[in-house]
């Protein structure tokens, strides 16, 4: 499970960061912090919804990390909405390392979906959908 250095996942960790500075207690909030990456926890995620009679998604996480989420959970079928984390968008902060890195992902996970629907290659694919 990620983690933030503390005993807490990262899920938790914002949750509880999020309740600091407001967050209604009244919203119906679903975390899923039991996975290991991205694509398992937008996984995990659907379940829950799921489970829960949701049909929306709002996904939280870093700027630089945003585009990744939406393509994955787009490709989950999942209706979702991202929200940035932090407020400065900034090249700076963000890291252009983290942006490369990011980049890559995001053009792995496209041209692996679209190869594998193009040649009808059912386990690849139900890798990412």
């Amino acid at each position: 499970m990620p983690h933030t250095g503390h005993d807490r996942s990262e899920a938790r960790f914002m949750f509880d960061r999020l309740s600091e500075r407001g967050l209604p207690a009244a919203l119906d909030v679903a975390l899923e912090d039991q996975s290991i990456d991205t694509l398992q926890n937008l996984r995990h995620a659907r379940e829950l919804l799921q489970q829960r009679g949701h049909a929306r998604a709002i996904l939280l996480s870093n700027r630089y990390h945003l585009a990744r989420c939406a393509l994955l959970a787009r490709n989950l079928g999942l209706d979702h909405e991202v929200v940035a984390a932090e407020d400065d968008h900034r090249l700076a902060t963000l890291g252009a390392g983290r942006l490369l890195r990011e980049a890559a992902f995001l053009m792995w996970i496209d041209v692996g979906t679209r190869y594998a629907r193009g040649l009808r290659l059912r386990g690849m694919l139900s890798r990412v959908t």
